[in-house]
């Protein structure tokens, strides 16, 4: 299963998860949800501050609907789905209100290369993205993390009013 080491934090969490088969190759099965928590994660800084989601395990995946949570100064909402924890591939469908590039490049520890590689695909929406001097509204666009290189397409965004 996914490695976790370090990882913790405050909140309600609220879990009913049935677990068959090896520790490497798990079947899960059941809900939860989770509220007014604070996730501490030595990795990635500042802490994740999440208001609501839902949890769902079925067979090899793990899913995050409805959640509303707060990194930094961005207040994001949307769903994330873990496939194969053996070989874990994660797909998002996520919206914020707003995120800059300079703040982004604070939050993740530097030289943290070590772990499994992590595929991340899907759309992201962002009301105003500060990308230094450059300021863009209604941004919109898939994404694909893969190798540590983030790749934005299709993009569409709002430039100086239009």
């Amino acid at each position: 299963m996914a490695h976790a080491d370090d990882v913790n934090g405050t909140g309600s969490v609220t879990l009913q998860v049935h677990a068959t088969g090896t520790v490497s190759n798990p079947h899960l099965a059941g809900s939860g949800s989770a509220a007014n928590a604070d996730l501490r994660i030595p990795s990635f800084q500042p802490n994740i501050k999440i208001d609501a989601a839902q949890i769902k395990f079925e067979a090899d995946s793990a899913g995050i609907d409805n959640a509303a949570f707060h990194v930094g100064k961005s207040n994001w909402q949307g769903s994330i789905k873990l496939r194969n924890f053996a070989n874990p591939r994660i797909a998002v469908s996520l919206k914020a209100d707003r995120l800059s590039n300079v703040e982004m490049q604070s939050w993740f520890a530097p030289g943290n290369g070590a772990g499994k590689p992590i595929a991340v695909t899907g759309d992201i929406a962002i009301g105003t993205m500060q990308l230094n001097d450059l300021s863009l509204r209604d941004l919109k666009s898939g994404i694909v993390l893969r190798d540590k290189l983030l790749t934005l397409e299709p993009l569409s965004a709002a430039v100086y009013g239009g």
